[in-house]
């Protein structure tokens, strides 16, 4: 919904899907959509159209966790990993007029994770801040 909000107030907003660019877990997108498409602002989920799949697939409830506490910690951080080289990547390859600007970072969730724990050394003089929704530090 930030996104949604965001680009209509005309920022530029870059939103990499994780879920269908991984070789740990998957999920089928929905497709894009037009100004014609009918959609509910409220909906859960207007960008898959499956659940996830495969070995970093997981749900984070709460019994699960302490069940083996262990695992999870090891699965978050193989999620950070990932996600944060994906981060790196868009970042390298931004045109050099936005990388003098300057960038915010947003993320909700495990994106908010990898806002959050993203290294500086490579691209901080161009991270002007961040935005975190939805994360427990879990982990870090």
């Amino acid at each position: 919904r930030y996104v949604r909000m965001w680009a209509a107030m005309g920022y530029v907003v870059i939103a990499p899907d994780a879920m269908t660019s991984s070789s740990s877990r998957h999920r089928d997108p929905a497709g894009l959509f037009t100004i014609e498409s009918d959609l509910d602002y409220w909906s859960k989920n207007l960008i898959y159209t499956s659940t996830t799949v495969g070995s970093s697939a997981y749900s984070t409830k709460s019994k699960s966790v302490l069940e083996d506490p262990i695992k999870y910690k090891d699965l978050y951080e193989k999620v950070f990993r990932e996600r944060a080289a994906l981060l790196g990547v868009i970042l390298d390859r931004l045109p050099v007029f936005i990388k003098k600007r300057g960038v915010f970072l947003a993320g909700t969730s495990e994106g908010a994770m990898t806002v959050a724990r993203y290294n500086d050394r490579r691209h901080g003089k161009m991270i002007n801040g961040r935005i975190i929704s939805a994360f427990s530090v879990e982990y870090c």
